[in-house]
């Protein structure tokens, strides 16, 4: 995650910028600050989305199947493994349902 994380960020804070002044001292090249932005949101994020997704869906399995209860840090992991379950579960499906029933002018 961190590596998706500190690409998205270089290309938002770097590329963007350095393209949005060639865009404007040039004025050519609009259509690539717009791909640009459209794969910044469409695939980054949503790359980094999936991913984080797997992950809490993972972290909830392993501490609510594998769990102990000799220190006050398991138990609180006890509790924070049904919280991943039930983000990853019930609230993600509930909140991608609500934007994919969305307009598509909304959504963009």
């Amino acid at each position: 995650m961190f590596i998706f994380k500190l690409f998205f960020f270089v290309r938002v804070f770097v590329q963007l910028p350095l393209l949005w002044l060639y865009v404007k001292f040039t004025n050519s090249g609009h259509e690539k600050i717009i791909n640009l932005k459209k794969s910044l949101f469409w695939g980054e994020i949503l790359i980094m989305c999936i991913e984080g997704y797997i992950e809490l869906l993972i972290a909830g399995y392993i501490n609510a199947t594998f769990h102990l209860n000799s220190t006050n840090g398991e138990v609180t992991a006890k509790y924070v493994a049904f919280y991943c379950l039930i983000t990853s579960l019930v609230v993600m499906p509930l909140i991608m349902a609500f934007i994919i029933y969305q307009k598509p002018d909304q959504i963009r």
